[in-house]
């Protein structure tokens, strides 16, 4: 989609692909067949409970990039 953006990647057990995309308005993806859910959570307020890979890129501050490349509107 216009205006997706590569934000990094996690790999180990599997590889996860990270994007960044900013948007006025909230949107239902397309999910496929490995996935059941989505949400739309501001940086304060992410859940506590997530998967693996989205715990480590939480950790080694993926989520830190993408909330300073849109604060310093770098995005």
């Amino acid at each position: 989609p216009q205006g997706l953006r590569p934000l990094g990647y996690i790999s180990g057990i599997r590889e996860m692909h990270y994007f960044l995309m900013v948007t006025d308005t909230e949107f239902s993806p397309n999910l496929d067949s490995e996935h059941s859910a989505f949400g739309w959570f501001k940086f304060g307020e992410l859940p506590r409970k997530v998967n693996r890979p989205t715990e480590i890129a939480m950790t080694t501050g993926l989520f830190v990039k993408a909330k300073g490349l849109v604060d310093e509107g770098l995005f």
